[in-house]
């Protein structure tokens, strides 16, 4: 037990390439898993997070074999992400919006950092994806779900109509991202 014990703990600060990293995945989506069903979205928001805040220590430490690994473990993170969110709005319409609003800040928080991240490797955002469908496919359900959910909502202030004309207008020149 302390053998396992300690090589989780030892686990915890690997990173992607590292022997121990596919300990701490395990860990993680464990940990995840035991949060419970309406955590799972949260969690995995909060994986994305951590998977793009390892792409920069990886570049700081100037890791550069590790960084395809590291992209790749941050892509698939942030789509289980939106494919959570996007079943969790499937399982329960009726609170799309919360659990949009909710999910929606952590996902602006990881477009900001991304952006930080990805410029300061002087990498363009688009050059390190290799979205096949999937990150498209949740990004429409949850804009869809988002709209269908706020339409005809009589309690929307001026500038909130036009928010949501806005991304009415996204949604429908398929530009799902820009649209969250």
């Amino acid at each position: 037990f302390a053998m396992v014990g300690g090589t989780v703990a030892l686990a915890q600060n690997a990173l992607p390439g590292e022997p121990l990293y596919a300990v701490k995945r395990v860990t993680e989506k464990g940990m995840a898993m035991v949060n419970g069903n309406d955590k799972i979205a949260a969690a995995n928001l909060e994986l994305a997070a951590k998977r793009l805040a390892e792409i920069d220590l990886i570049s700081q430490k100037n890791m550069v074999k590790n960084l395809p690994v590291a992209f790749k473990e941050y892509r698939n993170a942030k789509s289980e992400a939106k494919k959570e969110v996007a079943q969790q709005i499937a399982k329960d319409p009726k609170n799309a919006a919360k659990i949009i609003k909710d999910a929606a800040v952590a996902m602006k928080d990881i477009d900001e950092k991304e952006k930080q991240v990805y410029g300061a490797l002087g990498v363009e955002q688009n050059a390190s994806s290799t979205d096949d469908g999937t990150d498209t496919a949740s990004d429409k359900a949850i804009v869809g779900s988002l709209v269908a959910s706020l339409e005809g909502n009589d309690n929307l202030s001026d500038d909130q109509l036009k928010d949501l004309e806005a991304v009415k207008g996204l949604y429908e020149s398929e530009n799902y991202r820009q649209a969250l």
